[in-house]
């Protein structure tokens, strides 16, 4: 309701009174008069008081503070008039904000549904971009920005936006709890920010931005479940959102959320799909790699043979670097191979009690030659603390073992060349083993590809993308986490939790 509607109704309350004591008074008066007219023998007595002239003054008073009453309603009436113009003035314009606003939200629906009759790669995008134009119209604010929750690592990022154009903005990617988005999804609530809005309870989390004067924000939830958050900012002062606006808020939200919940269930089940098919392959090509690699196995454990014969023999003295060099390569071959034949069966999980510690320390000691004649300077951080763990040690050296060729192989054109492994106790019964080196690192359109089967930096031919592939497989297995940071020449780092 209006505010001047508020004041009419009790401006009309206020009348009524006025209405009934006029009323009252009048009848007074007019009752008086009549009654000394027709009977003034009766009021001599009461007369006989007063003079003459005090009655004729009693009697004047009483007219006059009639006529008062009558002046004052007819004054206020005039008032309400104009209040009664006021308000059909703005219950007009009430009904056509409203009018707009419905005819926005429905624009909206009409802009996911087109979507979903034509939906194609990138038009997902788009339609976030049009939808974020819809309600900037819909709150007439100077921009609005819609960031989703991305669960590779749940963070929120800008998927449309609307009325700036600033990539840093675009680009830009929030943790929980961070700047005003980040707070609206941990409290999962909605947020309206205004020129008299006290910034200290947002203390840890944002600060008062200059070139903002209002904000509405409020998460896109739906069946309990967080898909992200709508942001809608005005710049120019002294338009600060209202209550109606946050009402509106919450019906865009509505017809926003529905269609983003449908597009994640869609991609959810595109992605199980591909996952399915790839799965399927990969069986395919297990089993024939596993073939085949049991034939490769033989041939390079003669050709080894072969090698470490003539490495002995004095007639190839001349030849040992060469030797050497081929003696690494069938090296490398037989890294390969193993890699091929885990991928070709399912592993069971041989657990028992090992010390993480040592395990490290043992797969590394026959490297160590093969390191320092690379230059490569091992640095081990090892946590006392971390007693024995449940794990399966055979899988573990594999998997770290390939960690550390992926490190080595990466620092071949470096001048700097460190290889750090560390391990920590961390919280909730879990440790974690962090593998580091000093390489060339890994481009940052690589990161999200990094696990998958296949998948090489390298060229083709050199490498064949089952390292680290094989390494998540395994680190999952034991119920743990793998994951990857790396600034592009600066290195990377391989963080694994596992449960003790």
């Amino acid at each position: 309701m209006a505010p001047s509607t508020d004041i009419l109704l009790k401006q009309l309350k206020k009348r009524r009174w006025q209405l009934w004591i006029l009323a009252f008074s009048l009848l007074l008066t007019y009752a008086l008069c009549v009654a000394i007219i027709v009977d003034p023998t009766r009021w001599e007595k009461i007369f006989s008081l007063y003079t003459k002239q005090t009655i004729i003054i009693l009697l004047t008073g009483l007219v006059v503070l009639s006529l008062l009453f009558c002046t004052y309603v007819v004054i206020t009436e005039k008032r309400l008039y104009k209040l009664q113009d006021l308000v059909i003035k703005e219950q007009g314009a009430f009904l056509r904000d409203s009018t707009f606003r419905l005819s926005c939200l429905e624009k909206i629906c009409e802009t996911f549904n087109r979507m979903f009759a034509s939906y194609e790669p990138g038009i997902f995008s788009k339609t976030l971009n049009e939808v974020a134009k819809l309600s900037c119209e819909l709150f007439k604010a100077d921009y609005a920005s819609i960031m989703l929750v991305d669960e590779s690592d749940n963070k929120l990022k800008t998927q449309g936006l609307f009325g700036i154009s600033d990539e840093t903005i675009r680009s830009a990617a929030l943790q929980f709890g961070e700047a005003i988005a980040g707070w609206v999804v941990e409290k999962t609530e909605a947020l309206r920010l205004n020129h008299q809005t006290d910034y200290s309870k947002f203390k840890g989390y944002f600060q008062k931005e200059r070139y903002i004067q209002s904000a509405l924000s409020a998460p896109l939830l739906r069946h309990n479940k967080l898909f992200g958050v709508l942001n809608i900012t005005r710049l120019a002062p002294n338009k600060d959102f209202t209550d109606l606006d946050l009402q509106f808020l919450k019906l865009a939200i509505k017809d926003i959320t529905f269609p983003i919940e449908h597009i994640s269930h869609i991609k959810t089940l595109t992605e199980k799909e591909k996952k399915l098919t790839e799965d399927q392959n990969l069986v395919q090509i297990g089993k024939l790699a596993a073939g085949l690699a049991h034939d490769f196995k033989n041939i390079i454990f003669v050709a080894s043979g072969y090698l470490e014969i003539m490495a002995g023999s004095p007639e190839f003295k001349n030849n040992l670097e060469t030797i050497t060099k081929i003696t690494a390569e069938l090296n490398k071959m037989q890294n390969i191979i193993r890699n091929l034949l885990i991928l070709g069966r399912h592993h069971s999980l041989k657990k028992k009690e090992v010390s993480i510690n040592d395990l490290i320390k043992n797969l590394l000691e026959p490297l160590k030659n093969k390191l320092d004649s690379q230059g490569i300077r091992v640095i081990l951080n090892l946590d006392r603390n971390l007693s024995t763990v449940t794990a399966d040690p055979e899988q573990l050296q594999i998997a770290l073992i390939n960690l550390i060729q992926n490190a080595e192989e990466a620092m071949e054109e470096t001048s700097r060349k460190e290889l750090t492994i560390i391990t920590t106790v961390v919280q909730n019964n879990q440790f974690n083993i962090t593998v580091s080196d000093t390489g060339k690192g890994i481009e940052n359109e690589n990161l999200p590809r990094i696990f998958d089967t296949f998948f090489s930096t390298k060229e083709l031919g050199i490498g064949a993308g089952l390292g680290l592939s094989i390494t998540e497989n395994i680190i999952n297995a034991h119920q743990g986490k793998i994951t990857v940071e790396s600034v592009p020449g600066q290195g990377a780092t391989f963080s694994i939790t596992l449960p003790r």
